[in-house]
C-alpha cells in the first residue's frame, strides 16, 4: 500500500489517499463507501426494530450534548425519527425526566410535556387524530393535548376524568387506563416530565 502525496486534490477527508497494486484510490474509496452503506443499513434496522437499548441511545446523546462527540448514530440514524430525536435530546440535556427517574410520590406534581407539537405530530387526514401511524382514541387525544407542561400530572388526569370519566365504572378504573396511556406515550417518546 502506498500513500498518494497529491491528496489535496482528491481527498474529501483528512485521511491520506492510498492505493494498492490491485486497487487504485477510487476503488478503495468506492469499497469504503459501500462498506459504510452496508453498516449504516444494519444500524438503521437495529434502531427501527428496537434492538438498541434506551440507555445506549441516551449515552450517545449525552456525549453529543456534554462533549460535542458525534457518532454515526447521532448524525444519520437517530434523527430519522424526529419525535424520538426530540425526546432523547430533551432527556439527555436534562430538560425532561422519564417517569422511572422520578420518585413515585412526587410524580403527580411533575408536568407531562409532549416532545412534539400537535400541529406537526398529529394528522387529521382521515378525519380523526392519528399519531405515530395509529389512530388515537378520544381519551388518548385529550391526554396528549393536556401534556403541554402547563399543568401537573394530577391536574391532567383530573381534567381528562371530568371529560371522559362517565365512560368508566369508577375513578380507579379511569386512573388505571389513563396511567397506561401515559406510559405508552412515554414509551413512544411522545412525552416525558418537567419539574416546572
Amino acid at each position: 500500500m502506498k500513500t498518494i502525496c497529491r491528496r489535496e486534490n482528491h481527498s474529501l477527508e483528512d485521511i491520506p489517499l492510498s492505493e494498492t497494486e490491485s486497487m487504485n484510490f477510487e476503488g478503495l474509496l468506492a469499497a469504503r463507501l459501500e462498506f459504510n452503506r452496508a453498516v449504516q443499513k444494519e444500524m438503521r434496522i437495529m434502531y427501527r426494530d428496537g434492538s438498541v437499548p434506551c440507555e445506549t441511545i441516551l449515552q450517545s446523546y449525552r456525549l453529543m450534548i456534554d462533549y460535542g462527540v458525534y457518532s454515526r448514530w447521532i448524525a444519520q440514524i437517530y434523527p430519522e425519527n424526529a419525535v424520538k430525536n426530540n425526546y432523547y435530546t430533551l432527556i439527555a440535556g436534562g430538560a425532561l425526566k422519564r417517569s422511572n427517574e422520578i420518585n413515585l410520590q412526587e410524580l403527580l406534581s411533575w408536568r407531562p410535556q409532549r416532545t412534539f407539537e400537535i400541529w406537526s405530530g398529529v394528522s387529521f387526514d382521515e378525519g380523526y387524530p392519528a399519531a405515530g401511524g395509529r389512530v388515537l382514541s378520544p381519551l388518548e387525544y385529550e391526554l396528549l393535548l393536556l401534556c403541554s407542561a402547563k399543568i401537573k400530572l394530577s391536574e391532567v388526569i383530573d381534567s381528562a376524568f371530568e371529560k371522559y370519566g362517565r365512560l368508566f365504572d369508577c375513578r380507579g378504573e379511569f386512573d388505571i387506563k389513563a396511567a397506561a396511556i401515559l406510559a405508552e406515550f412515554e414509551n413512544n417518546g411522545w412525552m416525558a416530565y418537567s419539574r416546572f
